[in-house]
């Protein structure tokens, strides 16, 4: 059987005031085992040291001159993406390192999906109670879902690039 050539993935953070989150993100997202992807942090006027903690990493900063919220970071990370999957997620998510090869694994199977939403893990790597209670009510809440949704959940979600911006 001949491999078929995997797409780049672009990952897009939206970041504000994420700076007691990001390292620990970012290692996680590029000690990914996906042979091809990049990593876009769009800052959103953080007031914290996030950008400087974001200049540590591998990946491409993209900054608003002035907040404009989450959905308006998304959108310009979008822009400037290369991949032919974008894939959105926050600043205190740590992705697996199979992750990557899981959405795209999903997209080659069922060619008629153009999104997916992440499950999050059952156990929380973050140890204070209000973060271990929404990851683990997230969890159990997306174990009951149908196979095929109507909504993208902020916290991950993957889209194929030319559906978004058609969109």
């Amino acid at each position: 059987m001949i491999d078929k050539i995997l797409p780049k993935i672009s990952v897009i953070i939206p970041n504000y005031n994420d700076a007691d989150t990001l390292p620990l993100c970012l290692k996680a997202v590029l000690s990914s085992k996906y042979p091809d992807f990049e990593v876009l942090v769009v800052d959103d006027k953080s007031s914290d040291n996030s950008v400087k903690i974001i200049k540590k990493y591998n990946v491409k900063l993209l900054m608003h001159e002035k907040n404009r919220g989450q959905a308006a970071a998304r959108n310009t990370g979008a822009k400037q993406a290369k991949g032919e999957i974008l894939l959105f997620t926050d600043g205190d998510v740590c992705l697996k390192k199979d992750t990557l090869k899981n959405i795209t694994d999903i997209f080659l199977k069922k060619i008629d999906v153009t999104a997916v939403v992440g499950l999050p893990d059952k156990e929380c790597v973050y140890k204070n109670l209000p973060s271990i209670h929404f990851n683990r009510r997230i969890h159990f809440n997306y174990l009951k879902l149908p196979d095929y949704i109507n909504v993208l959940n902020g916290t991950i979600s993957a889209v194929k690039k030319e559906a978004f911006l058609n969109i």
